[in-house]
């Protein structure tokens, strides 16, 4: 059945709020219970706009971590990287503007030569100074790598230069002629000498390049390059050294098409960078690697995790949580306190167990140490859920679901099914909280009958006592005042069962006013056609809207494109960029849902 129909007309779309992934302390979840703070309606603007726009730089993905700072992602202390710009861009720029004129020198294209002595100033201001600065503030960013090698090449730049100045006299002094001080760059000492240099700038272009192989493709093309280039560099002076001018020279073209290859790899990184830094709507990949080769740490973690799932796979839940928090190496709490991922392993572990308050606290660390952290949400929302605090409940499956989204997990589909059960948690606490005044209004009702009922008894005994003595003081005959009052006993009783009836009739008719008014018995329980998903044919919280107007629950529709791409009603050529957000049937459906708790198990 195609969900072809829309929700009925005068629904409102739906506001979306971005959320932020923060703790705060909630009044309404308990002492000490923090939940993640949303985005309201009664926020500033100003401060809403500025925490959307904030929001992103908290966490980024480790793919997008390397492409921008040409590093694998690792953990450090402050927020300088939320608070500056990236350097990398600026170092790579002064390097690119050394080493592609470098290169198309040693070829002698156009008639270039002179070993590429007319680009000093170049070395000096461009390669040299622009490298140090993005060294340097790699280093205060805490990115180790790009500090190096940034800096270490703009200490090769500028020592470079100062081998062709004339004023240091690096080559003067090997010259033949004292007149003539050119003269000492075909010197054979002085090609010796400097080729040792080159030699070892290859060496540790060659550690470099092992390094990088945890980098990006592109980086170990041009450190790769680099490699060859020194090679050849130093190839090229030896063999001048030795007189062998022709095999030099080719040494050197082989050295400069070394030095444009690479500096062809270094452009296109430095483009990938600047469409990153925009936020382009195009982006280019670069090859991460850091996901390809594990680091050592790992290593460790994987060994650690294999001990780990031995004892889950026997169930033995509590020796893991031990492992977890205090393991004889790394891969532990205890070891690691700043490793997100191994508080969300512990929490499960908990979660095994139903310890749902270290659940709640690991779950939280987790996020603190990790924002976009899916897992920890998700763990998160079930602890709170189990603790009876629905709203919050809600709010870290909803986090969990939009991280599910944006990393496409196949955990979606679970997730979502964990928003249904909180909604249907938070329905069900509110569907209590009425019955519970319902009841205690029905009791007071009930409570204000009975007295007045036994009101109207006891006046009536007064009355008939009232009537006695007064006969009795009138008339001290007992037959006469018999006689007067025909059938006084059965007066009395008919009285009192008439009062009695008519009360018992006021209870029930109250009783059938308050069944009356229940919502359970207003109307049949069913779920509209048009929130139904036509997959999982459950009522849906997330639909999405295809080009041909069907619409689908988010996560089960994406569950099927991941094995079919085809649209599963008409057959139809699907792609998940081809899924829009339909905002009135969500609206529709959380309307429903509001008033309508039990529907989750529809």
């Amino acid at each position: 059945m195609a969900n072809t129909r829309g929700p009925p007309n005068g629904i409102p779309l739906e506001k979306d709020y971005s959320r932020d992934g923060r703790l705060v302390q909630d009044a309404q979840a308990g002492p000490g219970l923090k939940v993640p703070e949303h985005l309201g309606v009664d926020m500033p603007s100003d401060t809403a706009l500025h925490r959307i726009k904030t929001a992103g730089s908290i966490s980024i993905s480790p793919e997008l971590f390397e492409k921008i700072y040409l590093t694998p992602h690792a953990p450090v202390k402050g927020d300088l990287r939320k608070t500056f710009g990236n350097p990398t861009p600026l170092a790579l720029l002064g390097f690119l503007l050394c080493l592609t004129p470098l290169g198309c020198d040693l070829m002698e294209w156009r008639g270039a030569g002179g070993s590429g002595a007319a680009s000093i100033g170049a070395y000096y201001f461009m390669g040299g100074v622009l490298m140090i600065i993005g060294g340097l503030l790699e280093f205060f960013l805490g990115n180790t790598f790009p500090f190096v090698v940034f800096g270490s090449f703009g200490g090769f730049w500028l020592a470079f230069g100062a081998t062709l100045q004339p004023y240091y006299y690096a080559y003067g002094l090997y010259s033949p002629d004292p007149t003539n001080e050119a003269a000492g760059l075909t010197d054979p000492h002085f090609q010796a000498s400097f080729g040792f240099f080159m030699l070892f700038m290859g060496l540790l272009v060659f550690v470099y390049f092992i390094c990088s192989l945890r980098t990006n493709i592109c980086f170990v093309i041009i450190f790769a390059g680099l490699t060859f280039a020194f090679g050849f560099l130093t190839g090229s002076y030896w063999q001048g050294a030795l007189g062998n001018a022709k095999l030099a020279l080719r040494l050197q073209k082989g050295a400069g098409g070394s030095c444009f290859v690479t500096s062809m790899a270094g452009w296109y990184i430095f483009f990938a960078q600047m469409l990153v830094a925009l936020d382009f709507p195009y982006q280019i990949p670069i090859g991460n690697l850091s996901q390809v080769v594990p680091s050592h740490t790992e290593r460790i973690r994987a060994k650690a995790r294999g001990d780990y799932d031995v004892r889950f796979q026997a169930g033995d839940y509590k020796g893991a949580e031990e492992l977890y928090t205090k393991a004889p190496k790394n891969g532990s709490i205890s070891k690691d306190p700043s490793n997100a991922f191994l508080f969300t392993n512990r929490a499960f572990s908990r979660l095994k167990m139903q310890h749902w308050d270290g659940v709640l606290n690991d779950s939280l660390k987790s996020i603190e140490l990790l924002p976009a952290n899916m897992k920890g949400y998700y763990y998160l929302a079930q602890a709170q859920l189990a603790l009876n605090h629905p709203n919050e409940a809600l709010n870290s499956a909803l986090t969990a679901y939009d991280e599910a989204l944006k990393n496409k997990s196949s955990s979606a589909q679970n997730i979502s099914s964990l928003v249904l059960s909180a909604k249907k948690a938070k329905w069900e606490r509110r569907e209590n909280e009425r019955m519970r005044r319902a009841n205690e209004l029905l009791a007071e009702l009930e409570r204000a009958l009975q007295r007045e009922k036994e009101t109207l008894l006891a006046e009536a005994r007064e009355h008939r006592m009232d009537f006695l003595d007064t006969n009795n003081n009138d008339n001290n005959d007992g037959a006469a005042a018999s006689r007067s009052l025909p059938g006084p006993t059965h007066t009395y009783a008919d009285e009192l069962a008439d009062i009695e009836a008519e009360y018992a009739q006021k209870t029930t008719d109250l009783h059938a006013t308050f069944a009356a008014a229940d919502p359970a018995h207003c109307a049949r329980r069913a779920v509209p056609d048009y929130l139904i998903d036509s997959i999982s044919f459950a009522i849906m919280h997330d639909p999405v809207v295809t080009r041909t107007g069907h619409s689908y629950e988010r996560s089960t529709i994406l569950e099927h494109l991941r094995r079919s791409p085809t649209d599963p009603l008409t057959r139809e050529p699907l792609r998940p960029e081809d899924l829009r957000p339909n905002l009135a049937l969500r609206a529709a459906a959380e309307e429903f849902l509001e008033a309508n708790g039990w529907a989750v198990d529809w």
